[in-house]
């Protein structure tokens, strides 16, 4: 457990803790299983739930989604995506600090992500259908609807995790090696999962108070552009989050940040673009092979 005090950086020794006093918070070392505080413990195993520990490794970021046993899935997910949102540079210094990050966690949050996330695009199309904005038979549309939301859902899950894989040369040249900040790559992707209840919310809204619209098959303008901002604004607070995660972490000139900046609406529409150009070819030559 890190040290005030050490002669080895990199082999921080274990901290004497005096029972009367509180433990400070950037010192302290909870069960894993449990969330029990291990600091003073003489022994390896959690007096609490009996899991073993390790007292020479250095304790977990305090992320919600590192103590999902402890906290359950759900609420250790919505937790850590509330954090990232709202205190990005609380976040970014956490994962800076002398702990264990865990890539394969880190990995883990973006995958949950990126799948909810990919489910946005389907939610309209499919409550349409459902509601027979169709013109075809129900059981020829329903099949239909199926097969195109499934492809649309698998391809926003394509196009999102080629996006959200950001490529570690950005980050080379920086204090800090570019293995290190893989972590904040995968959790500045949780602005992404706002694309979920953001199109429940307008789909909601728009059975609500359009049902006039639905029934002629039309979709307004100003649906349009309703869809179109809900998207900027999420792709905006993606955009923003991986520029203060990365001044954060490695303090570096507000001139790599914007090279940051501009970088990554480039990269994520390449990816795009990518993707499509995939399923036009797929299309076509499926076309000339089953037509």
């Amino acid at each position: 457990m890190p040290d005030a005090t050490t002669t080895d950086a990199s082999v921080p020794a274990r901290m004497n803790v005096s029972p009367d006093q509180p433990v400070p918070a950037e010192f302290d070392l909870l069960c894993e299983g449990c969330g029990y505080s291990l600091v003073g413990l003489m022994t390896d195993r959690c007096p609490e739930c009996g899991l073993e520990f390790d007292p020479t490794l250095l304790p977990l970021a305090r992320v919600p989604w590192l103590y999902r046993k402890r906290l359950g899935r759900v609420s250790a997910y919505v937790q850590t995506v509330r954090m990232a949102l709202f205190s990005p540079r609380t976040f970014a210094a956490e994962l800076c600090r002398p702990v264990r990050i865990s890539v394969q966690d880190a990995h883990r949050f973006l995958a949950v992500t990126v799948h909810l996330a990919a489910l946005a695009p389907v939610i309209g199309p499919a409550a349409f259908c459902e509601a027979g904005w169709g013109w075809w038979p129900p059981r020829v549309m329903t099949a239909f609807s199926g097969a195109a939301c499934l492809g649309t859902w698998l391809g926003s899950l394509w196009i999102l995790r080629m996006a959200t894989d950001m490529p570690t040369f950005i980050w080379r040249g920086l204090p800090e090696r570019s293995d290190d900040l893989s972590p904040l790559h995968h959790y500045a992707a949780a602005p992404l999962v706002l694309l979920f209840p953001a199109a429940i919310a307008f789909v909601v809204l728009l059975f609500a108070f359009q049902r006039d619209m639905i029934a002629r098959r039309e979709l307004s303008e100003v649906g349009v552009l309703a869809v179109c901002a809900l998207g900027g604004v999420v792709l905006f607070l993606a955009w923003l989050e991986a520029l203060i995660f990365m001044r954060t972490a490695t303090r570096c000139s507000f001139g790599r940040v914007a090279v940051l900046g501009a970088y990554l609406p480039v990269h994520w529409l390449m990816m795009v673009m990518l993707v499509g150009m995939t399923f036009v070819i797929i299309l076509y030559y499926g076309n000339e092979i089953f037509g």
